[in-house]
């Protein structure tokens, strides 16, 4: 019997097979002739892409700076579980592998939006990466390219990896479609200047991701020129300490660990070399250190996320946002990741990663009571019996199932008893 997400929408399973191969000989030929191509001597192959990881690259690409309303992760957040829709009645999720339901008619934004998703989802694999790592890195002066040219770029700690990446569909065999072409086309025709040096330290990805009716979701890989930027650990190192700022920020924007850690990236941000704040943990304006503690049976959770929605026996906690009045939407992050931005451990930021899950939990729901009843209370009927108030919370306990990402990202749609649902209840109250 299938499970749900939320209703009417059917949980993914957990991996999502695609097959990745060259685009043709003249770009196998360019690829393998980089010294950090050994993973691509394996090519053809299908790789096993977590969907969560899938999901989650598909929902960052709703990003964009300056943009109102999706400009940073608290507004994109909101939105978050709409992608959970946009799938439905689009594609399908079958053989182990996604398929489009009907090349004619499917919404080209979320056929473009899954094959750019599976061109970051390739590369994360073959490079041990997670959604953690990836940034938009802006032209230099010195660099003089097109405007467009703006590649998500990630670092392992020894070179960069920077992907330019198209979605398109369908395809009918090993037959590239003039679409498919023009994406090729179009990735070549980036112009960049790079010094020798610069083109060793690095290994660029043009990806073409595509889906269709049939067969297996497919990844072609061509060979761009680069644009690329100064030191791989340090640039890896802020990636990652940004991205858990980032979380940290929107989960608890006015939190003292939130505002420690916008000081220190900046003070990252700042030196050429980082490595004399390697281990140095961020402190409280006090002077005290910040807890690093993670919950597990014998331990309670973080004391940073008290007064938080946490899940009831796992190192998770996070926010909850009104969605309608059928569903809540959790969106948190694992304990480990608070621990290690206090720790300021690089060797730990870098490394630090998490089994992709979806998983049924029980999720003890804390919401300030100012914040109760101003939105939850438009939306929701929670019984006296099930709910109680103290400290200035209101306390409840709802099931739910979660979504997990490599990089320690936890999401989902807790579904509301239809008991609990009020009539009038409006879409996103403000």
């Amino acid at each position: 019997m299938a499970s749900f997400i939320h209703t009417a929408i059917e949980a993914p399973p957990k991996t999502v097979k695609v097959l990745v191969d060259f685009y043709d000989e003249i770009e196998k030929k360019a690829f393998l002739s980089n010294p950090f191509s050994d993973r691509l001597k394996e090519l053809p192959t299908t790789l096993e892409i977590p969907t969560a990881d899938l999901c989650t690259y598909y929902l960052y690409y709703k990003r964009r700076d300056g943009i109102p309303g999706f400009s940073n992760h608290e507004d994109i957040a909101k939105k978050w579980h709409h992608a959970l829709y946009e799938f439905d009645g689009q594609t399908t999720f079958v053989d182990g592998t996604v398929r489009l339901l009907q090349s004619q008619g499917t919404d080209g934004g979320v056929i473009e939006g899954i094959g750019e998703s599976i061109g970051l989802a390739v590369p994360s694999d073959l490079h041990n990466l997670s959604n953690a790592d990836w940034l938009r890195v802006p032209e230099s002066n010195r660099k003089k390219t097109l405007d467009f040219w703006h590649p998500w770029t990630a670092s392992d700690g020894r070179r960069f990896v920077q992907v330019e990446n198209k979605g398109s569909g369908p395809v009918d065999g090993d037959y590239k479609s003039s679409s498919i072409s023009k994406h090729k086309a179009s990735i070549k025709a980036k112009k960049s200047e790079a010094t020798d040096d610069e083109k060793k330290s690095s290994i660029l990805y043009g990806t073409i991701g595509v889906i269709s009716e049939q067969g297996i979701a497919r990844c072609w890989l061509v060979d761009p020129p680069p644009n690329v930027p100064d030191d791989p650990l340090r640039f890896q190192i802020i990636a990652r300490i940004e991205f858990t700022a980032r979380l940290v920020s929107f989960i608890a924007g006015r939190s003292t660990l939130a505002s420690a850690l916008q000081t220190r990236l900046a003070a990252l941000k700042a030196l050429t070399s980082i490595s004399e704040l390697d281990g140095i943990p961020i402190r409280k304006g006090n002077g005290e250190p910040f807890s690093s503690e993670v919950f597990d049976f014998g331990r309670d959770h973080n004391p940073w996320l008290a007064g938080k929605s946490v899940v009831h026996d796992k190192p998770v906690g996070g926010q909850l946002i009104p969605v309608d009045r059928s569903g809540i939407f959790f969106f948190g992050l694992r304990e480990e990741l608070v621990a290690s931005a206090v720790l300021q451990s690089f060797d730990l930021a870098r490394t630090l990663s998490f089994e992709p899950a979806i998983t049924d939990e029980l999720i003890d729901c804390v919401v300030p009571s100012g914040r109760f009843r101003n939105s939850f209370e438009r939306l929701y009927n929670i019984p006296t019996q099930e709910r109680f108030e103290s400290g200035g919370y209101v306390r409840f306990q709802m099931a739910s199932r979660l979504i997990q990402s490599t990089a320690g990202l936890v999401f989902g749609v807790l579904e509301v008893p239809e008991s609990w649902q009020l009539p009038s209840g409006e879409l996103f109250p403000k």
